[in-house]
This record gives C-alpha cells, structure tokens and sequence, in this order.
C-alpha cells in the first residue's frame, strides 16, 4: 500500500514538475559576458521561481534551463536567500557582479551531486546542511527544497524573504554563467498544494533526516 501511494505521489511530481507557473523569467541566449567556462545552455535559464507551501512546510526553488542540465561537469545552480541581513556578496567579488542582489544564506543545488544549504549567522561560521544526496532533475528544470525550520528568519517574515539564482560553471565570480534576474531579487509565492505533492513524491521532506555538516560550499 505505502509503495503504491508513493508511486502515485511520484506520478503526480512529473505532472507538477512538467507544468509550472514560474515567477520570473530569464532571456536566453545571455550568459554574463565575465563568464569564463563551458558555454553550453544547460548553463542558460529561461525561467526560474522561488514558492513557498505551508502543507510540505518550506520552500521549494525552481530553475528552468534552456537544455537539462546533467551533462556539463561541474555545472551547479546556487540560490541566494535573503532573511533579512542580506548583503551583495557577488559584488565583492572579482570581477563584481550583481550589485542589487542580496542573500545570508545560500542552497546550492548540483544535478549530478548534492544539495547543500548554507546558513550564515551573525556570530561564528555558516550552518551547512546536506539535503539530499542528488538533485532531481526532468525536463530541464532542477529543484531543491528546504524545510522552514533551517531557515530562521533575520528580520523578514517567511514570506518575504527574498531569493536570486545564479548557474556555475566555475569556481569564483569569472565562474557564474547566468543569472535569473540580472539585478535585484524576487519574492516567494505560495503554490498550491500540487507542489506539495511534488515534494513528497521525489522524498525530499525526509532528506532533512540525512542532514549531515560538511566543511565548505560555494556559492
């Protein structure tokens, strides 16, 4: 019975996954000219949206790519949170980018590898949690979750925390291929609960069960 219903859940992850509404869109064909590395369009957003679900209790963050990423080694999607004591760290950067676009936390979500959150606090090092072990990805989107409860606000609500994506072909800022929204942050929109279905359905509400510390991640 229980290997039933996950099938179904799973099922109605792919239709979930096949159809989104997404918040923001990216023009494609616009890799950031300091890019240096493999310009392939897995690297290419057309779309990505940040949602929140109160029934899967998080947030789910999704990319659209304008091919599905998988292939370029080393490709990987980091998301910029902002809870409210964002700073631009892209800016700072060599070479500076992004200006406008905020975050003090960071999930870094690798198609061929894990997820990763990076949780940065006001006193000693950034809390790093592995969420799962592999990103699941169909149909050019890649999605990462995170439970609210890793996410402890610095002075937002829930819902108006603030997110950007940035792809990476490389280490260091010569290293960002694309950007979602090239200057600036978006919001959260709350989804239906088709997406908590989805959530369910790929098992990503039990990755926080594996969480485990590791010493480094890049944004």
């Amino acid at each position: 019975m229980l290997r039933l219903l996950f099938c179904r859940l799973a099922a109605l992850a792919m239709v979930a996954a096949a159809t989104p509404t997404f918040a923001v869109t990216d023009r494609t064909d616009d890799l950031l000219p300091t890019y240096v590395g493999p310009r392939t369009a897995e690297l290419d957003f057309n779309a990505a949206e940040a949602g929140y679900n109160t029934l899967a209790g998080g947030f789910f963050l999704t990319t659209s790519h304008v091919e599905s990423p998988g292939k370029t080694p080393g490709l990987s999607v980091t998301w910029g949170i902002d809870r409210g004591a964002g700073t631009p760290g892209l800016f700072a950067g060599d070479p500076p980018i992004g200006p406008n676009i905020r975050f003090d936390a960071v999930l870094v979500v690798r198609p061929l590898g894990e997820i990763t959150l990076a949780v940065f606090n006001p006193d000693g090092p950034p809390t790093v949690t592995v969420l799962d072990s592999r990103a699941p990805f169909n149909d050019g989107l890649l999605t990462g979750f995170i439970p609210f409860d890793l996410l402890p606000s610095r002075g937002f609500a829930l819902a108006d925390y603030r997110f950007n994506a940035w792809s990476r072909g490389g280490s260091g800022n010569a290293g960002i291929a694309d950007l979602a929204l090239k200057d600036g942050t978006f919001g959260a929109v709350p989804e239906p609960a088709s997406w908590a279905m989805m959530v369910a359905g790929f098992g990503l509400i039990g990755a926080a069960a594996r969480r485990r510390p590791i010493p480094q991640v890049t944004a």
